[in-house]
Parts: structure tokens; sequence; C-alpha cells
């Protein structure tokens, strides 16, 4: 026997009475029933089509009696596990089977003629049935109802369209005019929603307008909102999504002797209007969101009440607000009020044989989150309050109870700790009890630094008073049973552990990594000083940060050749030098030394001239270097001579370099005057350029006269280059060969 209850009880209610009408409506066709053995397993598969808004393909698989899964092609069947009114319609329709002829496989002698359908009798169904595939019921078949859709819809269409309408609707043939226009290709759909709005929209002409009012209860600590509906007498509605399809799908309900309503969305009167239409758009979107999560019947989400928190209370309350004033029925049906901001609540201690008391008017109170908001419900009154108060009330609230009992440590627990966040919201009083008792000694804190094996490590003394606590054991929360300052404890907990890390071999708190050390010295060790004393080996005073050092230049010019000899100030060796400048270049914050100092590098300028000349001279490590200096080509000697100006540097030359850059860098002083017969036509510019390159020339430099066109290049360097001939023997004088362009 296969198990079919598995699949029904995993539907829910809704989408078992909707399963129950397909199976006995003549909407399934062609049913199939395979039997096999694998692997010692028996499997049983049925599968069918079934018709709703449009034809889907069913199917079930059972392994050894047991539901295994299913697949429905409709858009709601998402995966095997899904159960939709397809799958349980076919379920249902083989526990018929089952119970009636003792057996799944289906035969024109073993079931009904009319469950034994062909896809063609589905398609006949089709032109038969108008109903959409959310119809349940049939619940708008009277002919008077007919008659006035029909002419309204061929009123506001008319012409040829509206013809088609009423003769579809009536089961005609419809004309072949309209027929050949594309604009119904699929008359059957249009005619299906156009007749069910217009069906809506009759239903709220005409008939009396019906109240909706909202009522709140408490119930298990939460606060709940269901609805009572009704014309002069009010009754429960009990199930809201049947409610909410009974609105969409026009359906009348009756609720008792003096309220059967035809629903719609104009059914209610203007005051509660607004309620009802955020009620059903809320149903809708819980239905449609929780539908995408849920493996089964999503109705099981929201039934008889909606619970007033997240989304549901900052979509209500404002409504709610306004309601309470407005509209004189929900006054007299909810005892509920609704208020913005902070109840200002009391409490009252008290002292009896050792035995602390405190005495609440507020026992019942609740707390609501809500998405945006924070709610507060006491005395029948919900208060949209401040999220400072929601976090100081929250935890008094649960704890259910108008009386609370202390002993004397619970009570200054609660001094120490509750207190302060309460006072600001509540009205505090305390009935002959002497507070300074309760008094915490002031927090006092001592680190003790050292430096072993490499390491920095800390030791950390803290307390009050007499009470010492241990702060050490940064992975463990604060206890919240003790007397002390829990938040001055976990900033020094949270401090440790931001530098800090345990060390099981050491059995100390640590810091190993250059990186962190040097993170500890430049900016932790502030930090530590802030939040207590601080104390410090001489161990761990070696392990120091220097500021960068200063840089002196030694310039000389000998063999056409420039020493560069780079000097920091301190003791440093050659070694040192090599780790700062690469560390430099790298862009490194900090080096650290073989003395274990640290040198902070940051954006320091001097050093960057003194790698910009290491990496100009091709220089990889000062192992590199002649004799301890850098050697460069003369022609870099203005380049050197404006690094040497920048950032202070200080620079030791000697002569020749001084004059080397003094004569090109101030040539127009240059005692060189052009040739006699070229001289009284250049011009001051071009008799600049020509002292210009007879300074290059003099220390054998190179050089490019780039001045625009036309003004006067060749006549310049014709004259340099006669002022080169002058005096000179023939032999050795220049030729100038010019290339054809």
């Amino acid at each position: 026997m296969l198990k079919f209850s598995e699949i029904i009880n995993k539907a829910g209610q809704a989408i078992r009475e909707r399963a129950g009408g397909y199976a006995n409506d003549r909407r399934i066709g062609e049913y199939i029933c395979s039997e096999s053995v694998d692997s010692g397993v028996e499997i049983c598969e049925i599968s069918a089509k079934i018709k709703g808004s449009s034809t889907y393909k069913t199917r079930i698989v059972f392994h050894d009696g047991a539901f295994f899964k299913s697949y429905c092609s409709c858009p709601y069947a998402v995966g095997s596990a899904i159960i939709c009114k397809h799958i349980a319609a076919l379920a249902i329709y083989g526990r018929q089977l089952q119970e009636r002829h003792g057996s799944v496989v289906a035969s024109t002698s073993a079931a009904p003629a009319a469950r034994i359908q062909t896809y063609t009798e589905i398609e006949e169904y089709d032109e038969d049935d108008d109903e959409s595939e959310d119809d349940d019921e049939s619940e708008d078949g009277d002919n008077a109802q007919t008659n006035r859709i029909i002419s309204l819809f061929k009123e506001k269409l008319g012409g040829v369209y509206g013809e088609l309408f009423a003769q579809i609707y009536e089961k005609k043939e419809p004309p072949a005019a309209a027929i050949a226009r594309p604009a119904f290709e699929s008359p059957n759909r249009l005619v299906a929603e156009y007749a069910k709005q217009i069906n809506l929209g009759l239903l709220g002409e005409g008939q009396e307008k019906v109240h909706l009012v909202p009522i709140l209860s408490e119930r298990n600590g939460r606060i709940t909102l269901g609805v009572k509906i009704g014309y002069e007498r009010l009754y429960c509605v009990r199930n809201l999504v049947r409610f909410y399809e009974d609105v969409k799908n026009g359906r009348e309900r009756s609720y008792g002797k003096e309220c059967s309503p035809v629903h719609s969305e104009a059914m209610f009167l203007p005051e509660c209007a607004p309620f009802a239409a955020k009620l059903i758009r809320y149903i809708d979107s819980n239905q449609s969101e929780s539908s995408r999560y849920y493996s089964y019947s999503s109705y099981n989400t929201i039934k008889d009440e909606i619970t007033f928190e997240g989304s549901a209370a900052d979509l209500f309350f404002p409504l709610l607000l306004s309601m309470q004033d407005e509209y004189p029925l929900y006054k007299s049906n909810c005892e509920t009020r609704f208020c913005e901001g902070d109840p200002r609540l009391k409490m009252t201690f008290s002292v009896k044989d050792g035995t602390y008391k405190l005495k609440e008017d507020y026992w019942s109170a609740i707390m609501i989150k809500g998405m945006a908001h924070d709610y507060a419900f006491v005395r029948n009154t919900i208060y949209r309050v401040t999220s400072a108060y929601a976090r100081a009330a929250a935890p008094l609230f649960r704890a259910h109870s108008s009386d609370k009992i202390f002993s004397e440590n619970q009570f200054k627990a609660y001094f120490l700790k509750a207190a302060p966040e309460l006072s600001p919201h509540f009205d505090i009083k305390y009935k002959d009890i002497d507070l300074k008792k309760f008094t915490a000694e002031k927090f006092d804190c001592k680190f003790y630094l050292d430096r072993v094996d490499g390491a920095i490590t800390v030791k950390v003394d803290a307390g009050y008073g007499a009470v010492r606590v241990n702060l050490s054991d940064i992975d463990s929360y604060v206890r919240y049973d003790t007397v002390g300052d829990m938040r001055v404890e976990l900033e020094i907990r949270s401090l440790l552990k931001k530098y800090f890390e345990y060390d099981w071999r050491m059995r100390a708190l640590v810091i190993k990594s250059d990186d962190r050390q040097f993170a500890f010295l430049s900016e932790g060790l502030c930090e530590f000083e802030k939040a207590g004393e601080v104390y410090a080996t001489d161990a761990f005073k070696a392990i120091r940060i220097n500021r960068p050092p200063d840089v002196t230049l030694g310039v000389k010019l000998e063999n056409d050749l420039l020493e560069i000899d780079i000097k920091l100030e301190g003791e440093y060796t050659d070694e040192d030098i090599q780790a700062i400048l690469s560390a430099y270049s790298l862009k490194k914050k900090y080096v650290r030394l073989k003395n274990s100092a640290f040198i902070a590098l940051g954006d320091d300028g001097q050093l960057a001239v003194a790698a910009e000349l290491m990496e100009a001279s091709e220089v990889k490590n000062v192992t590199g270097l002649n004799d301890g200096k850098l050697l460069l080509p003369k022609f870099r000697a203005l380049h050197v001579d404006g690094l040497s100006g920048r950032y202070g540097l200080k620079t030791e030359r000697n002569s020749a370099f001084d004059d080397l850059v003094n004569d090109i860098s101030r040539f127009d002083a240059l005692d060189a005057e052009p040739p006699p017969g070229l001289s009284p036509m250049l011009r001051p510019y071009q008799k600049s350029g020509f002292r210009w390159m007879k300074a290059l020339s003099a220390y054998s430099f190179g050089g490019i006269l780039a001045d625009d066109m036309g003004l006067g290049k060749s006549v310049q360097a014709i004259a340099f280059m006669r002022s080169l001939d002058a005096g000179a023997p023939y032999h050795a004088r220049l030729s100038v060969f010019v290339p054809p362009l």
C-alpha cells in the first residue's frame, strides 16, 4: 500500500481543500501508474496531467510504499520537496483509487470513466470552464450576476470585442472577424481576468459597508493583532488568510447570523478602509515572501492573528495611533492604546532584615522589536520608544515578576551595573537604604612591560582596592556577576587583545613580530598610558624608536668624476646604512637594526636624496661603493647640486665642483665673445646661447640648443664652431658634414 497520507499531510489546509476540488472535478487526465524493482527496492511511479489555468505534468515516486519525491511543471513547485495543489490532487486521487479498488493501477474497469480522461478531453474542458486557477468554489454562478457582467463588459468594450466577450462567456463560437484580430490570442484567459475584475468592482456597489476593527491582545509574552468584522454586531475573523483570499476572489463568507458579506476591497467603511488595505497587503506580502522559503504551505505562517513585531509593528503602529482617536468603534472594542515617547516608570527598593526588595508597577511590560523602531507594551499601552530606552529596559522587562528579591551582594551588583543604565529612563527610589556602602572603590590598573627572548611581554595588575581582578585572560568574557565596572574592564581586555596574544609556552601575553612591536611602541604605548600606570624594565626600554638620522653629503669633482660620500649622523655601520636605505626604497614604515632599535622612516626627505643618489649610481648595496663613496659622471653635477639644496641637507663640496656648477648655471657671466665677423649680427639671446655652448664645451659636456624655429639656432652654432677654429692649426679645425635629406 502506498502512503499517500505523507504527501497530503505535508500540504497545508488551504492546499488540501483546493486539491480535493481538483481530484473531484474532472481535472485529472492521462493517469499512468508504473511499477518496478531496482536493487531490491520496489519503485512505484504515478503520473498525470492536471488542469488548472494551464495543463501541468505531475509525477509522484514511492520507494517501498513510502513517498520519495515529486515533480510538477507549475511555477510554484520548485524542487522535489514542494507540495503544490496539483501534486496533492494526484495524491488524493491515487488514495481514492487505492481505497476503492485496492490498487493504484487505473484501468477502465478499475476506476470510473470520469477519472480516466484523455488529453483531448482536457482541452475540451478548457472551453467549458471559465474558472481561474485560484478559484476553489463557484460562487458567481447565478444568472442575474452573470448577465450583469456580460452587459457591463459589452458596454465598456463595445463593437466586435464586446460581442466576442459575450459569445465566449455564453460558450458560443466567436465571430470570424474578431478571431482574426491579434489582440485575442488567448481569449479565455483575457475574458477570465476581465470578468474577475468587473465582478469585484460590482461587489463593492450597492452593498452595505462593514466595519473592520483591530483587536490587540497579550499572549505568552507577545502582542498579537487580530480583527473583528460586522455591521452593528462584530464577529472575530478566525482565519486571516481565508479572509484575504475571500477579498481577492470576491467570495461570500458568513461570520455569524448578522454578517455574511460578499468580500471586496471596497466593502469597508471609510474609517477602517486604510487599515483594511494595509492588512490585505501585509498578508499578501507575507504569503509571497514565505512561499519562497517554505517547502510546504506558506498559509500556515498567518492564521487568526498577526504577531505585533518586526515589520508588522512598524507598518501598523502609525495607523493605529491615528485610528484610536478617529474611529469610535475601536475605542469601544479594543483596550490597547498607542503613544509616542518613552514611558517614565517607577521602581522602589526597600530593605528588611538584610533582604532587598524591588517593587514595580509594570510587571507585565513587554519590549517589542520592530525593523526600524522599538516599542514597549506597558499597562495596555504600546509606546514607540527610543533605542536607548529599549536597550536599558529590555532586560528588566524580560524578568516577569512584580516583586524581585535581592541579597546584599546582588543588590550591590545591581546598583553598580544596572542602576546607571536605568536612572535616565526610570524614577528609582531607595527607602531606608544607605547607598554609600555600595559605592565601588575606584578602579586602578598597572601594566608591567618587559622584553623576554626578543618578545615584548606585559603583566596586568587591576582591581578595586583590595579586590583584584584577572584581566590577562583576554579570550574570556567579562563576568556579569562581579561588582566591578564592566565597561572599564572590557576596555582593558580589548586594549590588551588589540596588541598582545597569549603564549602558552611562556604563559604570558606577548608581542613577537616586528610589525606588531613597532605598532605597539609607536601607537599602543600611549593608549596604555591613558588606561593605567605603565612600568617598564631596562630590557624593554632598550627597544626604542629613533627618528630618521640626518644625512650629510660630501661632494668632490676629481678626475672627471663626482665622488659622493653619504654620511648618517650617529653610530651606524655600513650594514645599518644599507638596511636603512633599502627599507626606505621599499617604502617601509620602519627598519629594525641589529641592536633591536627601530628607525621610523616615513617620508623623510634627506633619506630620499640618499636613496635617489644610490639608485643613480646603480649601486645595489654599500659593499659596492668605491672606498665608501658613490661615483657619478660629472655631467650629473647640476642634478646633485639640486638635490643637495633640498630638505636642509648638509653638503660639503670642493672648489672644482663649485666652479663647474657656477660656470654652467651662470654661463652669461662667462668671458667669451662671438667671433668678430658674427658678433654685430647676433642678438642678445643668441649671444646667450653662444656662451651656454661655450660653457658646456669647456667641461666636455654635450647639449641641445632648442630655440623655436626661426630664432637663429644655425647662426649660433656657426658662431660657436668659428670660435673653436680661431687660433687652431689647420689640421685641427672642425669639419661639418651635412647629409642630404
